[in-house]
């Protein structure tokens, strides 16, 4: 579905360029524009900033369903 987990490198490529929710194994969370993905890690555009995040330590992630 539209808000289903982001788990596989291969699930961030094909999210590129939208808008997605990040949860950290801190607690803390993100939501930004999904900028690219690299082996090892993302960047997100984040109120015009990119924040690069390790996928280790990502909990959780998925898109972000705008209406």
């Amino acid at each position: 579905g539209l808000d289903r987990l982001l788990k596989t490198e291969r699930d961030y490529v094909r999210s590129t360029g939208r808008k997605v929710r990040v949860v950290l194994s801190s607690g803390a969370t993100h939501v930004g524009i999904l900028k690219t993905c690299f082996e090892d890690s993302i960047v997100l555009d984040v109120s015009g900033e990119a924040l690069k995040l390790h996928l280790g330590s990502i909990a959780k992630a998925n898109l972000e369903v705008e209406f």
